[in-house]
């Protein structure tokens, strides 16, 4: 994840968890109709950690990695059950080695990846997974960014390839899309 970005949540971590908790995410759902309970999950950028403690609550086994320290700090502090289940670490080069997990979420986190990382970071998370493994993904479009720096006036990266361009990225790594869909972000 970009440095710059990694730092804009380390400053705000306490006022952006608690602007993100009130929001319902799609995330437990989604899994529930795609993943068994019991199943393996990382979540790649849990921020807030609602969609973890959620999942764990469901029955899965989850773990996060996440770049922000105090992210994780507030995660922990508003969901014990977190604690130790939170690593430190970003997509691509940041990965819990030698473990495999049944599925990998990924929500509103390839966006804060350089473009030229792209394709490393997609295949660090199919080296994540058993084979069939799944990966569930959600990205953003249409932010207001600088057409060069691609920065937000917070300053935080926002890579945003269409949904067909993401679509491809994804099969050239040798995955293959099984459900997509559209919606409104709920923020």
């Amino acid at each position: 994840m970009d440095a710059q970005t990694v730092s804009f949540y380390e400053a705000r971590a306490r006022d952006w968890t608690a602007q993100h908790r009130g929001i319902s995410s799609p995330a437990v759902e989604i899994c529930k109709i795609w993943l068994r309970p019991g199943c393996t999950i990382l979540d790649v950028g849990p921020g807030s950690g609602r969609d973890m403690a959620a999942l764990l609550l469901e029955g899965f086994e989850v773990y996060g990695l996440e770049p922000a320290a105090a992210l994780i700090a507030e995660a922990e502090a508003a969901f014990p059950l977190l604690k130790g289940r939170i690593a430190r670490g970003s997509l691509p080069c940041d990965l819990p080695a030698n473990r495999v997990f049944s599925a990998v979420l990924c929500s509103a986190v390839l966006m804060h990846v350089p473009a030229q990382q792209s394709f490393e970071a997609v295949h660090a998370l199919r080296r994540l997974l058993r084979p069939s493994g799944r990966v569930i993904v959600f990205v953003s479009t249409g932010r207001q960014v600088d057409p060069v720096t691609h920065r937000d006036a917070e300053g935080r990266l926002f890579h945003e390839p269409s949904p067909a361009a993401v679509q491809l990225l994804f099969e050239r790594v040798g995955f293959r899309v099984r459900s997509q869909q559209t919606s409104s972000d709920r923020m």
